[in-house]
């Protein structure tokens, strides 16, 4: 896709109004503590009589300590010239104080109006300027020849694979239960080998209580980053109300590595990838575990851990799944399809990772970069404003001449092979 510079929904509303109405905007800073109903700035405000800015919008655009709130709006209803002090209306939650950032806009042009117009200038350009998108989290499973595929792909051009065969664990020998816990071999639901490991937690298990370990023989995993597992459990779990546990001693008994996982949803298989926190400490790893967080009682649950994986990310290698293998399955929701042959090919329990394209997301908060041109942005809407003023028709047509442009230059080129999913 095309390079374009930064910019944030608030740079972008200042210069279409720079554009528009130069003597309808300030932009500055707080110099002195007012209160939730004044604001003080004897830099900025410097024109004018008393009232000047009577009926303008204001909106603070920065926060210090028990500041203002970032986004917090008011209508101005006096201006005391001599203290070059605003007074505003409805108060604010606190007060605005020393350095804050601020924005007045003079009506007819308020802060709702031309963000409006902005999304307005991005949805006309989302067909055109296409964001790149990569997503690792499909996995091939057994049996399997469809994927729901992740959301925000609007097409697909290309589909890699990568099948890990080395790992700490691979699910086929028993793992130690904790107390209260219940521990056997599952052949029915595992993911990789020929079997999974089932934990049945009793009602007696207490927070933070260590569920499952597995003491493996010593390895020195101080050159990798990754660890990946596959989890599945019969109750929906909170990001971090379970951590997988790593250990230079038996039985996860101080563990070096304590790695939250993240949400599972109740019956489904979920692939973890956690960083390591300290890898340079991970020189003699002998146990692996799964802990509950302190002062967490999860209660009555079953749990399945099957095949725990270490790796150097930078170090993974992904093979392209040729074209002709995959297709898009389009609808109200989109699969990818994998052949027979790809399966035979990518093989199950492969990690995919999809390459393709988004559509640029609107802006809802004025600190998020666009995703479109701003120049083509700032120029599409200046244009657009002008365009009611008779007086000012050459100007709306320059800018909206240069927005032409400028999304001419913005379109992002596609590969011919790519498959769309909407």
């Amino acid at each position: 896709m095309p390079i374009i510079g930064s910019q944030n929904r608030k740079e972008i509303r200042q210069s279409i109004l720079y554009n528009v109405a130069t003597d309808h905007l300030i932009a500055s800073t707080a110099t002195a503590d007012g209160t939730t109903a004044t604001l003080i700035d004897t830099y900025g405000l410097v024109k004018g009589d008393t009232d000047e800015y009577k009926g303008w919008q204001l909106q603070i655009n920065s926060t210090v300590t028990s500041g203002a709130a970032v986004g917090s709006k008011a209508w101005v209803t006096g201006y005391n010239a001599s203290t070059k002090t605003l007074t505003f209306s409805p108060v604010f939650a606190a007060a605005v104080k020393s350095t804050q950032e601020y924005e007045l806009v003079k009506p007819p042009y308020i802060f709702e109006s031309v963000n409006s117009k902005i999304n307005d200038a991005i949805n006309s350009a989302m067909d055109d300027c296409l964001q790149d998108k990569i997503d690792t989290t499909l996995w091939t499973e057994k049996d399997t020849k469809e994927y729901v595929i992740p959301t925000g792909f609007v097409g697909i051009h290309c589909v890699e694979y990568c099948s890990d065969t080395e790992g700490v664990y691979d699910g086929d020998d028993e793992w130690t239960a904790g107390t209260s816990v219940t521990q056997s071999l599952d052949y029915e639901v595992e993911r990789r080998g020929n079997s999974c490991n089932k934990f049945v937690v009793g009602a007696a298990s207490t927070a933070g209580a260590l569920l499952s370990y597995k003491n493996i023989t010593s390895s020195d995993l101080s050159s990798y980053d990754t660890v990946e597992l596959w989890i599945k459990s019969t109750i929906a779990v909170t990001a971090g109300d379970l951590t997988f546990v790593m250990d230079d001693t038996a039985a996860c008994a101080s563990p070096i590595e304590t790695l939250s996982l993240p949400a599972l949803t109740a019956d489904k298989w979920t692939r973890c990838t956690m960083s390591l926190d300290y890898p340079y400490l991970d020189t003699d790893i002998i146990s692996i575990g799964i802990q509950q967080k302190t002062a967490i009682d999860l209660g009555a649950f079953t749990f399945w851990v099957d095949f725990v994986l270490v790796y150097k990310s930078a170090n993974r290698e992904f093979k392209v799944l040729p074209v002709e293998y995959w297709d898009v399955v389009g609808g109200s929701t989109a699969y990818l399809k994998i052949s027979p042959m790809g399966l035979m090919v990518t093989g199950y329990d492969s990690s995919l990772r999809l390459s393709g394209y988004d559509k640029p997301d609107t802006l809802s908060d004025d600190t998020t970069d666009c995703e479109v041109d701003p120049d083509y942005i700032v120029n599409k809407v200046s244009g657009q404003m002008l365009i009611q003023d008779s007086t000012r028709s050459s100007e709306s047509q320059y800018y909206l001449a240069q927005a032409s442009d400028k999304l001419k230059s913005a379109v992002t080129p596609t590969f011919g092979h790519t498959r769309w999913v909407v």
